[in-house]
């Protein structure tokens, strides 16, 4: 057949390949002609796409993985779209973000798996390609049109755009699609987590919750020394609140925010509740929470980090493990509210010098690797790819989860954020197989 588009295949596939077969590129089909090479050194099941044929796909030439195939059928990349979307000012991605989108795409890349970003504003339901941008092996960015994917990652930052009713659209669409898998399909909050891990095997590592109410307040501030206010639907630690029961009617109250600004002081509970109104903190939408008394390292309070991901057979494991230790009298360790980063195994070391109190905190920290997220994504009913996970050492060395985020930041430590890249492009194949 005359102009037939043309593939290159690397001679390792355990079955004899005919000279023409379709090949499948995200919801693209075309038939092409296979030309067989031993020349190519990407190992088995590897294809090189050559330019003609590439244009025609609407994707760059390269070496791509063959991730399944039979006799008449080739599937290849997946192709993965990134759904983005932040500040409207700034239609691409700036500093440690597009840092992580550009070694997010060379990693796609080293695997023969094409990946490209796109803005809700590029896509149009219906529509059998989607205008994004992709980033060159050198780094540069490349906007166009592109296949729609096997795989949509949503990585919508923030809360208030996720929530928008266009931007609902765009993911339902996916949801409905059987031929698209949409994962990290939307943002936690932490009542929905603490509820559904507070009826099975979450429950032994959660600091006791409630909903908001002053009768809830007030039963806990009778219980603990000290409790926190927290919003349903923020992270990073903003808007916490701390209030501390003094005893003989009289409280302390901080805000994480705060910098260099004493507690302030009440004589009374009714006075607490008071300044709440006036600063008009919209508290139906907060829990209390039992504040544990944490391990401290230097006198300085710290959590830890940890992200947990599908890998290639689709499984949960643990990725990395991060310390982030409180600034000078704060009690929160975010960095935005001036905590900073710290070497989990030197500060664990320190602060629990026995080797089986550091055994016994990895093998939690594995633990809840293994039953959180599953339970997690059964009880909620959707598809989570990537958790991370703020986790406190109480002084006698038990793990309590503070926080759980399905749209976690980048990690700062080269190790772990190279952990993740790689089981991240692992889990696409898993999940497009």
């Amino acid at each position: 057949m005359r102009n037939m588009p043309e593939i290159v295949l690397h001679h390792q596939f355990d079955m004899s390949i005919p000279e023409h077969i379709n090949i499948h590129i995200g919801k693209q089909t075309i038939k092409v002609k296979v030309i067989i090479s031993s020349k190519l050194n990407t190992g088995a099941n590897y294809c090189f796409i050559p330019p003609s044929t590439a244009h025609k796909l609407s994707i760059p030439s390269g070496n791509y993985l063959v991730y399944k195939y039979d006799l008449l059928n080739l599937y290849i990349g997946p192709i993965i779209a990134v759904l983005t979307a932040g500040n409207n000012k700034r239609p691409y991605p700036v500093g440690r973000q597009a840092r992580l989108y550009k070694e997010l795409s060379s990693q796609a890349g080293k695997q023969g798996v094409f990946l490209y970003f796109f803005n809700p504003e590029g896509y149009r339901i219906n529509h059998s390609a989607i205008r994004g941008y992709r980033y060159d092996e050198k780094g540069n960015r490349h906007t166009d049109y592109f296949p729609f994917p096997n795989i949509v990652y949503n990585r919508v930052l923030y809360r208030s755009i996720e929530r928008q009713p266009f931007i609902q659209s765009i993911l339902n669409s996916f949801i409905k699609d059987p031929q698209v898998f949409l994962f990290n399909t939307r943002f936690l909050n932490k009542w929905e987590v603490n509820r559904e891990l507070s009826q099975g095997v979450g429950k032994v590592y959660l600091p006791d919750t409630k909903r908001y109410n002053p009768d809830n307040l007030r039963t806990f501030l009778e219980t603990y020394p000290e409790v926190f206010l927290k919003p349903i639907n923020n992270s990073k630690g903003q808007g916490i609140i701390k209030i501390v029961n003094l005893g003989n009617g009289t409280y302390t109250l901080a805000r994480a925010e705060w910098k260099n600004i004493m507690p302030l002081k009440f004589n009374s509970l009714e006075a607490v509740n008071k300044y709440l109104r006036q600063n008009k903190i919209s508290l139906r939408h907060y829990i209390v929470q039992q504040g544990i008394q944490l391990a401290t390292y230097n006198g300085r309070v710290f959590d830890l980090r940890t992200q947990y991901q599908k890998n290639r057979q689709g499984n949960w494991i643990l990725t990395g493990v991060g310390a982030r230790v409180a600034g000078n009298n704060r009690f929160v360790t975010h960095i935005p509210n001036g905590g900073y980063l710290a070497n989990y195994s030197d500060i664990i070391k320190q602060v629990f010098p026995s080797s089986d109190a550091q055994l016994s905190i990895d093998r939690e920290l594995h633990k809840i690797g293994q039953t959180i997220p599953p339970l997690l994504e059964h009880q909620l009913g959707i598809n989570l790819g990537i958790l991370s996970f703020d986790i406190g050492i109480d002084k006698q060395g038990r793990i309590r989860i503070l926080e759980i985020n399905s749209k976690p930041a980048s990690f700062d430590e080269d190790d772990i954020r190279g952990n993740h890249l790689k089981h991240l492009v692992d889990y696409f194949i898993y999940a497009a197989s």
